[in-house]
């Protein structure tokens, strides 16, 4: 159950990107070189964890063990990009080119490294870009690059499984200086073999709001709200039995800056920024209670012009 929970974590770490209801100009380069850590000594109950003796309900923040505590801690250098062919359209990657996760307790310490899971997907802006609300939907997967070890005592990088998965976004910039932003994603997890196991991951469900603030044409500012909520993973044994490894769901509180300092440098560099957030666990289940630190080097640049005679 702990190995359960500490994937969840690692594996959910990063953020994708996608659009935010509008899609750049045709030609439009977006990438992002980005570090993520994060840091937890306590986790959100599960139903297994409920104990009347101890007084603890789902939900409570918990140690990882009873006995031995534990502590985790995940780093991650991860490449984000994202292109517009066309007008409307917006293709993009997330790749963890490096990712590292550590748990420790009084019993044991286990360590894993190497890559993470690739994550492309496209986004189609349904609504023209001269309206001041923005509306897009997206098609996103993540593909499995490392498989999961055999030890138990060993934590894996990736879950295993192939996911797809349908987004929506809408911003309505109320004023130039302020955006408001709802998005919605509803992704299958499809089942896999790991030995003589079936599992089955279980579905899930996001929901973000955020606010975008422009302090100045150089500084923006970000706050919001985000949960995930699952119908929960089964282990299917050889017998035809099925078992609920976990139920996870997490409800985070976000803030972040965004700081174009290439604004005061000439050409390409204009393009230049620091993207910088950090996010912490409200609430949940199954899931660690924990904060997560992000700072990447952002770029932007227009690659080419559309051909004359169409629009932008």
């Amino acid at each position: 159950m702990i190995r359960a929970v500490l994937v969840a974590a690692f594996v959910l770490l990063p953020a994708t990107a996608a659009a935010d209801g509008f899609v750049g100009p045709p030609g439009q380069l977006w990438a992002k070189v980005e570090y993520s850590a994060w840091g937890a000594d306590k986790k959100f109950a599960g139903v297994f964890d409920r104990s009347a003796s101890s007084g603890i309900d789902p939900g409570d923040r918990i140690d990882f063990d009873r006995s031995t505590g534990g502590r985790l801690q995940t780093q991650s250098l991860a490449l984000t990009a994202v292109f517009v062919p066309i007008r409307g359209l917006e293709t993009g990657i997330y790749f963890p080119f490096y990712q590292r996760v550590e748990f420790s307790d009084a019993a044991r310490r286990s360590v894993s490294a190497g890559t993470g899971d690739l994550r492309p997907w496209v986004a189609l802006q349904l609504t023209p870009p001269e309206w001041n609300v923005g509306t897009s939907i997206s098609v996103h997967a993540k593909i499995p690059l490392t498989a999961l070890p055999a030890e138990l005592e060993t934590i894996p990088l990736s879950e295993g499984q192939l996911d797809l998965a349908i987004g929506h976004e809408t911003t309505w910039w109320a004023v130039p200086q302020l955006g408001l932003s709802l998005s919605t994603m509803f992704r299958r997890r499809f089942p896999f073999v790991d030995g003589d196991r079936r599992l089955v991951p279980g579905d899930e469900v996001e929901l973000g709001l955020r606010a975008d603030i422009g302090a100045t044409p150089w500084l923006w500012f970000k706050i919001g709200l985000d949960g995930l909520w699952s119908t929960g993973s089964l282990d299917l044994s050889g017998t035809g039995a099925a078992t609920l490894r976990e139920r996870r769901q997490v409800q985070n509180a976000l803030a972040g800056i965004y700081l174009n300092w290439g604004y005061w440098l000439p050409g390409q560099l204009s393009g230049l920024a620091l993207d910088a957030s950090t996010s912490y666990a409200l609430n949940g289940r199954d899931y660690p209670a924990g904060v997560t630190w992000r700072a990447g080097l952002a770029w932007s640049a227009r690659m080419y012009d559309p051909p004359r005679g169409t629009r932008p």
